[in-house]
């Protein structure tokens, strides 16, 4: 092949990709917190700034029992998207967890998140306003 319309070929399709990316999107900076991870990943680098666990605590054998559980008493379901709060199954259980140690709550009250910082973003969203300062403790944990 030649080399030279291989070149040509790759150009064009570069061409069909510059696309205008909103202000936001072409203002943002790269993320300190994915350069650090990228360092922690080599080989031999423990990390003590990101607050990841060493890999060999990771409780295996358990989560491996629990997906297999869940998937022998649910099946194809327990794979299918859900509610945006979570599953009501273990909203219920939470809510009945919950209650017993004194707060009375139902599963209406209670949100499944990915992670914290979806729930940091979600506690954002419904209290602060544009311009409103947050103190937190120091130190909180990178990425908040």
């Amino acid at each position: 092949m030649d080399t030279n319309l291989q070149t040509v070929e790759i150009e064009r399709k570069a061409e069909v990709f510059n696309w205008p990316f909103s202000r936001i999107a072409t203002s943002l900076e790269a993320s300190i917190i994915r350069e650090i991870l990228k360092i922690s990943s080599k080989p031999g680098v423990i990390n003590f700034a990101g607050g990841l666990p060493a890999p060999e605590l990771f409780p295996i054998d358990q989560i491996r029992e629990c997906v297999d559980a869940v998937l022998t008493n649910s099946g194809p379901a327990s794979l299918q998207y859900s509610l945006t709060q979570g599953i009501l199954p273990l909203r219920e259980y939470i809510a009945e967890h919950v209650s017993k140690k004194g707060l009375p709550v139902t599963a209406e009250n209670i949100t499944i998140t990915t992670g914290s910082q979806q729930g940091l973003d979600l506690v954002g969203r419904a209290f602060l306003e544009p311009g409103d300062y947050v103190l937190t403790e120091l130190p909180t944990y990178l990425g908040a």
